[in-house]
């Protein structure tokens, strides 16, 4: 099984078009839940 990240960083490099449209992977975290979790800003 891939993890998740992987999967949301390939889209991510999937849509970017240099010049025209950026996106960007972020990783988010914090101490009041045990996940973590990977977000597209």
């Amino acid at each position: 099984m891939k993890p998740v990240c992987d999967e949301i960083v390939q889209t991510a490099d999937k849509y970017s078009e240099p010049g025209k449209f950026t996106v960007l992977a972020g990783y988010e975290w914090t101490s009041l839940v045990k996940e973590t979790t990977c977000t597209l800003v």
